[in-house]
């Protein structure tokens, strides 16, 4: 993706398929399917949590996330459950169940810091700011709403400027 593009994609709330124009051209992938290894999910594929997978405490729902791959290459502070919870609140953003849970095990990753930041399309945030050398480096929150606005990852902001349901792949709201 060249920087400043942007790219819409239609994916499931679970992420097992996708789809977006390519050249003009809609394209879908599903997770088991030959393309999957050159597609960028929104959720990382990880460890089966089990099913009793809500966390006792902040620190717990970490160390759980943290076992997923994000591509980290700090694999110090947390940094892939951090990658998580980017790449799951950009997939389920206007949930009611967003759990607060995960915004206090925010707070827990070492070295965090929490700044007001205005992004790249003009509105005014609250960074959680993480001192990882890559992968998510940041979250961000409305700073009206304390929803979640979107991420940094390598230097760039991802944001979540509108969502939508969708009948199926292609279809615009």
């Amino acid at each position: 993706m060249v920087p400043g593009s942007t790219r819409e994609v239609w994916a499931r709330a679970d992420d097992t398929e996708q789809a977006s124009y390519v050249h003009g051209r809609l394209v879908t992938c599903v997770r088991p399917g030959r393309c999957a290894a050159a597609t960028r999910w929104l959720a990382p594929a990880g460890p089966a949590l089990g099913t009793n997978t809500l966390a006792a405490s902040p620190r717990d729902l970490l160390d759980r996330l943290n076992a997923y791959r994000t591509g980290c290459a700090d694999m110090t502070g947390y940094c892939n459950a951090v990658g998580v919870f980017a790449s799951t609140l950009i997939g389920y953003d206007n949930v009611d169940t967003t759990p607060f849970v995960w915004y206090f095990s925010l707070a827990y990753v070492p070295g965090v810091t929490v700044e007001r930041i205005t992004d790249a399309a003009g509105r005014a945030d609250v960074e959680f700011r993480f001192p990882f050398s890559g992968g998510v480096t940041g979250i961000l929150l409305d700073a009206r709403t304390c929803g979640f606005a979107g991420y940094v990852k390598d230097g760039a902001q991802t944001l979540l400027l509108r969502q939508a349901d969708v009948s199926g792949p292609g279809v615009r709201p």
